[in-house]
């Protein structure tokens, strides 16, 4: 009796095994074969009843994925289902008020992959907190180093706390103190200590201190109402053990002082209480009431006045008569 061969062929060609049978009988085929991102969906051709040597060949169906998209709050993305390995439009990124949109959980794929996954939208919040001083900010989130942040769910906080003189240290103090002095001749010395902190927060994490950034940002102090009114507003930084006098432009009518800064911990906001435009105002308060009496018994005082004149004369002449 002849023998034939089936040979099964995976779809690419590739060799799977080769069945060798008696004439007329079934040649034997090999465990289902499998294909990323296909389904086996049977053989080519008939291997029952061999007769002749037969080429057998896998085939497939191809899959469907599907990649959900969910922008945690942000505006909604539909989810995009296609074929494996088919190529597809990146949507727009998600909009979230009061967040800035930090990229996804991972990477978009180059096309369709071979399973569903879901991509997650990542956020940044930029939040201020402000501890007995009114400040506003502006570069904080771009000036961040972006390995700290990237991709990432995260709370960047820039933490500012003025302090009393018990809170600063006596190095601190007296490296102000003689600053002052000896750079912007401060004599009489009015002072506002204050501490900047940058901290990364982020669930389940450990808060981050950033000390530095990567670039400056702007920085304005609200003077304090029981400091306002003084000359020779200026901002003094100690960091690392070394005291500088920043940059800074201090403005009267809004009584504000804006500066420049990539480096956080002890500021001082510096004023001169000796030339303090407050005791104009306490001269002024004194002199507008006596001026206004004044004004009001004119009469009073010109009658009084020629009444003394008179008084004076009549003295004059008296000794000239004796």
């Amino acid at each position: 009796i002849n023998q034939y061969t089936a040979t099964f062929k995976d779809h690419d060609g590739t060799l799977i095994i080769e069945s060798t049978v008696d004439y007329l009988t079934s040649a034997v085929a090999p465990v289902d074969p499998t294909r990323t991102g296909y389904t086996f969906s049977g053989w080519d051709v008939s291997f029952n009843s061999m007769t002749e040597d037969i080429d057998v060949t896998a085939t497939y169906t191809i899959n469907q994925y599907t990649i959900t998209i969910n922008s945690h709050g942000g505006t909604v993305i539909a989810s995009i289902t296609q074929d494996f390995n088919s190529s597809f439009d990146l949507p727009e990124p998600p909009v979230k008020e009061g967040y800035i949109f930090n990229g996804w959980c991972q990477a978009w794929p180059n096309e369709i992959p071979a399973e569903n996954i879901t991509l997650n939208a990542r956020w940044l919040k930029e939040t201020h907190q402000n501890e007995g001083i009114e400040t506003d900010v502006n570069g904080l989130i771009d000036s961040i180093d972006s390995a700290l942040i990237e991709g990432r769910d995260a709370q960047v906080m820039i933490r500012f706390s003025r302090k009393s003189v018990s809170d600063i240290t006596d190095t601190e103090s007296n490296a102000i103190s003689t600053k002052a002095s000896s750079d912007l001749d401060i004599e009489n010395l009015g002072v506002i200590y204050v501490n900047i902190e940058v901290i990364i927060k982020e669930q389940s994490e450990v808060d981050r201190h950033v000390n530095q950034l990567t670039q400056k940002i702007a920085i304005t102090f609200n003077i304090p109402v029981e400091d306002q009114g003084h000359k020779n507003y200026q901002v003094i930084r100690v960091h690392q053990g070394k005291t500088e006098v920043l940059d800074s432009v201090y403005n009267e009518e809004t009584q504000t002082i804006t500066f420049e800064t990539d480096r956080f911990s002890t500021y001082a906001i510096v004023y001169d209480v000796g030339t303090s435009i407050g005791y104009w105002w306490l001269l002024a308060l004194s002199i507008i009431p006596l001026a206004y009496l004044g004004y009001r018994h004119r009469n009073d005082l010109r009658a009084q006045t020629v009444l003394a004149v008179n008084r004076f004369k009549n003295r004059v002449s008296s000794k000239k008569t004796q």
